[in-house]
């Protein structure tokens, strides 16, 4: 994949995703197991996410904090995050933001994920900071079982870490409440 302007960017990309997809698939058909199948899709997929991600970033140019890190972190959710990907799964990440700085995002964050729509990838992506991330966690167990299952792809590691370990606590919360309850 080459740069360009962030349309033609997109559309090398949904061009590179056709092709790897064609790749992966005739692997498939020549006996490569439906678990390598998901793992060279998760990796596909991934490079096109950070690749999109790098041209949005490019165009937005967002600040960065002292340490050079995005001042946010992308993270893959659900089979995405397990790196276990299957053909016809939409694409589930998780844009992890410090709390109140959702707007200073809003240029970068659309302009990524009209890339993402335009390159074919079908994404479902929410905005959020940790607590507002843990709290739908606790109201709906879908995206608490998403949430466990998630994996850093780009962005500030400590934000990406404070989540972790929020996220941890209630896993245990819970495993403890269940016990209890039994």
């Amino acid at each position: 994949m080459t740069g360009g302007s962030v349309r033609s960017v997109a559309m090398e990309a949904k061009a590179a995703v056709v092709a790897g997809r064609a790749e992966i698939r005739k692997r498939h058909d020549e006996g490569e197991s439906g678990k390598q199948v998901a793992a060279a899709l998760t990796q596909l997929v991934e490079r096109t996410v950070l690749y999109l991600l790098d041209a949005a970033l490019i165009q937005a140019s967002p600040p960065s904090d002292p340490s050079g890190n995005l001042p946010f972190a992308l993270v893959a959710l659900g089979g995405f995050g397990r790196g276990d990907l299957s053909p016809f799964s939409d694409l589930d990440l998780l844009i992890l933001v410090e709390a109140g700085s959702e707007e200073t995002h809003r240029p970068l964050i659309r302009r990524f994920t009209q890339d993402l729509y335009d390159s074919g990838l079908q994404p479902a992506v929410s905005v959020r900071d940790v607590r507002d991330a843990c709290q739908s966690a606790l109201r709906d167990a879908t995206i608490f079982t998403a949430l466990v299952e998630a994996r850093r792809l780009a962005g500030t590691p400590a934000l990406f870490e404070r989540f972790q370990a929020r996220i941890r606590r209630l896993v245990q919360r819970r495993a403890h409440e269940k016990v209890e309850s039994a």
